[in-house]
């Protein structure tokens, strides 16, 4: 009897602490789902907020059980936490916040490898945290042969290559003129005015190298937009 009473309470504490495991993990992940939401609908969310959501347990346990529902909400938050940091102004921070986006993006990369935005939003940490024109190649190959079109994947991809050095984006050659003849081609104003945003000289080079490859009346209507 006595032996059966242990027996009880052993199962007992064991259940008592999967439970309480549950809440902990429950808790992470509907923190993170509501801080996803609040970002999503734009409602008032405090850095603070921000900073403690992309470290919560619930960023762990998207990667861990790699739901994509919990995925592209771990992505909105870590994402939010990554544009508030300022290298200059705190660097310790601003360090920590890419290592942790860069382990969590690898990971939904694995968890979603067909994912073009995690391979572009992967390679843009990746870039911030050591320019490697090999490796970014490779990524970004990746990202256009999965999303060659899509508008928003277009634009991350342009803003990678405008702050790319001079060799990083001679190295990158081929898959940035295919971008910026993506646009030069088919893209609306804001796109095209996007390729006129503040960029390397280089950059800059490569798209007016790009102008006499349109025919005259689409360069008449691209050539204002782009500005002098």
């Amino acid at each position: 009897m006595r032996l059966l009473r242990i027996a009880n309470l052993v199962v007992f504490t064991a259940m008592a602490g999967f439970s309480l495991s549950l809440v902990v993990v429950n808790f992470g992940q509907s923190s993170v789902r509501n801080l996803a939401s609040d970002l999503f609908y734009r409602r008032n969310v405090s850095a603070l907020q921000v900073h403690q959501g992309a470290r919560a347990t619930g960023i762990e346990t998207a990667v861990r059980t790699c739901r994509s529902d919990l995925l592209n909400e771990a992505l909105s938050v870590t994402l939010a936490d990554l544009n508030q940091t300022n290298q200059v102004a705190d660097y310790n921070t601003w360090a920590d916040t890419h290592a942790r986006s860069q382990v969590f993006l690898r990971g939904m990369i694995r968890c979603l490898p067909m994912n073009a935005n995690a391979w572009l939003r992967e390679a843009m940490v990746s870039r911030a945290i050591a320019e490697d024109a090999d490796s970014l190649r490779a990524r970004l190959q990746l990202a256009r042969q999965l999303a060659p079109f899509e508008r928003q994947m277009i634009l991350g991809r342009l803003s990678i290559w405008q702050r790319l050095s001079p060799l990083a984006l001679d190295a990158n050659r081929g898959l940035a003129e295919a971008d910026i003849l993506s646009v030069l081609r088919y893209g609306r104003d804001p796109m095209i005015k996007a390729l006129a945003a503040p960029s390397s000289v280089a950059f800059g080079d490569m798209v007016a190298a790009q102008l006499p490859s349109l025919d005259a009346d689409r360069r008449a209507v691209i050539t204002p937009l782009l500005g002098p």
